[in-house]
């Protein structure tokens, strides 16, 4: 049996490739031109170049597969976000369907179930909420739009797993979700805000992943989370885990937006990166990104670690230079 994975030089698909080796299942990787294969370094995954917005090279890409894995979504600035994720995932999809494959997990995203007001509220599956934070936030409940109505429309098998913040080792680009303990390696973590966050271990997704393609139930989606935590809470957690002080301050929302407005500033005149922009934190700050994982746990048999886990296997790895085997 073989899988491609289209997205499989990123962080959760360095995971996800892992994942299916250990269980005898061969993997071709569909990988762009000029991206970083590090994550792929040492394990024995046939790669093939090609670009989610070509379909001659998706077309190649699925012939002798039984089966997909779409994970391609580009986290950093610069990349045409609304193209790859939209575009992208319609072209794999319908060659996908046109190629004959048995069954497709496209991974979407827990930013498409949406944000809580009230950290009494645990999301579930049946909250499917559009967003404007980030373009990231707009195009991934897009395509996700897509892809249950050609479900629907095609009867091609397809089953979407939503992950929350996805942590662990093999994360050289430094995503968004593992960007506050780097931040925390290099220089600490001075302040936090309100909100909360759910955190789920890298290992576990790629694993929730295969059991979505082996269990699923075409049609449906699944959370892949884990633990809850409040932001200042999970900050504190972090420098704690990284031998840092905690932070000494929780910023009001008001607050939070005279950083995102210096952070525009920064940005316009070129100065280095900068972690948040004010349209984020108008969005996000001050709201609950907490999820239930239940729906997995009872279909799948999907199972998650402490986020203490998580982040010391990303602060491990990074201690021990960033190697390519080391997925712990």
């Amino acid at each position: 049996m073989k899988a491609l994975i289209v997205g499989a030089s990123g962080h959760l698909g360095a995971h996800l490739a892992r994942a299916l080796l250990s269980r005898g299942i061969n993997v071709r990787a569909l990988v762009r031109p000029g991206s970083r294969r590090a994550g792929l370094a040492g394990i024995d995954v046939e790669i093939v170049t090609g670009d989610v917005l070509d379909r001659d090279s998706v077309r190649e890409a699925l012939r002798g597969c039984m089966c997909l894995y779409h994970l391609a979504a580009p986290t950093t600035a610069g990349e045409p976000v609304d193209r790859i994720i939209m575009e992208g995932t319609r072209i794999v999809i319908e060659e996908s369907a046109r190629s004959g494959i048995d069954r497709a997990v496209v991974t979407s995203s827990t930013v498409t179930v949406g944000y809580a007001n009230d950290p009494s509220i645990v999301l579930d599956e049946g909250s499917f909420e559009q967003s404007s934070a980030t373009g990231y936030h707009a195009a991934k409940w897009e395509a996700e739009r897509f892809v249950i109505e050609f479900t629907r429309r095609s009867g091609l098998p397809i089953i979407i797993v939503n992950p929350s913040a996805v942590v662990g080792s093999l994360d050289y680009r430094v995503t968004p979700s593992t960007a506050p303990i780097q931040r925390c390696i290099d220089r600490g973590l001075p302040f936090a805000f309100p909100g909360g966050i759910t955190i789920a271990h890298a290992a576990d997704v790629a694993v929730g992943h295969v059991q979505a393609m082996e269990h699923g139930i075409p049609g449906e989606r699944y959370i892949l989370g884990g633990e809850r935590l409040t932001i200042p809470n999970y900050f504190a957690l972090i420098s704690q885990i990284c031998g840092r002080q905690p932070p000494r301050l929780v910023l009001p929302q008001w607050a939070m937006l005279g950083v995102g407005a210096g952070c525009m500033i920064a940005r316009s005149l070129g100065i280095g990166s900068v972690p948040f922009s004010f349209r984020q934190i108008r969005n996000i700050v001050g709201r609950y990104a907490w999820y239930s994982s239940e729906k997995a746990r009872s279909v799948l048999g999907y199972q998650s670690r402490p986020a203490s886990e998580a982040i010391k296997a990303y602060a491990d790895w990074v201690a021990s230079g960033r190697p390519a085997g080391k997925t712990r």
